[in-house]
């Protein structure tokens, strides 16, 4: 995705479903370092594979400053991690990616400081140091912070490149959608059967209607609503009432585990460990509408979903 000249990238940064790899002026960009955390984790690499997940980063608001008219932010990994400033350390390690579990912490607050025509940045810790690329090297160590101290260092600008995800990332809250055009409903927060249910896509920002991934390994995840409530394959039952909510109260159910499986053009067969798929009973609504059914008929209408990106839950 590429944007006309002059439009500042932090403009569309509060856009569900914007993404960025952030690139150096050697051509590098920031790197999750598959989600590890502490020292060493946050790298640099060559960029070679602009849809990697490893490389792309959402932009998280956390405070606008009045008095000098800073807005700050949370740099965000697809594993759920933040860059960190590591106490204002500089030099080699400097640069770390922490778990995202103190969103007001200062360490992990940053500025994008406009440098030359504006497309570029210098981007800046609560301390006052900056991401540096240490001289265009990659791999471990290679993402450094640096004194602020030489604002037209080269080494110590930065792109924000927007990239636009058709694969759900976990944590992220979508809409879960039909080919239908109904969405996934936690029906109130309630449990048991008839708790999944399926509603017209009329009110995008209905909290009933949001649900993130959340992993579990291996490829599975729990599908979690807002209310807190999982998506529950009904101990592998199928037909009417068959989809059901529970609470999340058992994180490693094998009732509770499903896969994503590609089915072309952005859609997916969600299925979980018996091998049964969600289904849209045919565009019903309501109760019963939410359905499971043997994963028999692979290109089935009724059992492709689309994850539309929505805002944070509120």
């Amino acid at each position: 995705m590429s944007l006309p000249t002059g439009i500042n990238p932090l403009s569309i940064a509060l856009q569900p479903g914007i993404w960025f790899r952030i690139k150096s002026k050697k051509g590098t960009v920031l790197d999750d370092w598959g989600g590890k955390t502490g020292e060493n984790s946050a790298s640099l690499q060559p960029d070679d594979s602009p849809l990697s997940n490893n490389r792309i980063w959402r932009l998280i608001p956390t405070n606008f400053d009045a008095a000098t008219g800073t807005q700050w932010y949370r740099i965000r990994s697809t594993k759920g991690t933040v860059l960190d400033d590591w106490g204002g350390k500089t030099g080699e390690n400097s640069a770390a990616l922490q778990p995202d579990d103190v969103p007001d912490s200062n360490n992990r607050k940053w500025q994008f400081v406009p440098v030359e025509d504006g497309s570029w940045f210098r981007i800046k810790s609560t301390k006052g140091t900056v991401l540096d690329d240490w001289g265009g090297k990659t791999g471990e160590n290679s993402a450094a912070l640096q004194h602020d101290d030489t604002p037209d260092s080269n080494n110590r600008k930065w792109q924000l490149i927007p990239v636009t995800l058709d694969v759900p990332v976990a944590n992220l809250w979508y809409r879960i959608k039909s080919t239908k055009g109904t969405v996934l409903d936690d029906w109130g927060g309630k449990t048991g059967e008839n708790s999944a249910a399926l509603q017209p896509d009329d009110v995008p920002e209905s909290n009933n209607r949001k649900w993130k991934l959340v992993p579990v390994g291996n490829g599975w995840f729990r599908i979690k609503s807002t209310k807190g409530t999982v998506l529950d394959d009904w101990a592998g039952k199928t037909g009417q009432n068959s989809a059901a909510l529970q609470p999340d109260d058992v994180p490693d159910s094998n009732n509770r585990k499903w896969e994503l499986v590609p089915v072309g053009a952005s859609f997916f067969r969600i299925r979980n460990t018996k091998g049964t798929v969600l289904d849209d009973w045919g565009g019903k609504t309501g109760e019963d509408s939410a359905a499971l059914q043997p994963d028999d008929v692979p290109d089935s209408n009724n059992r492709k979903w689309q994850f539309i990106p929505t805002h944070e839950a509120h």
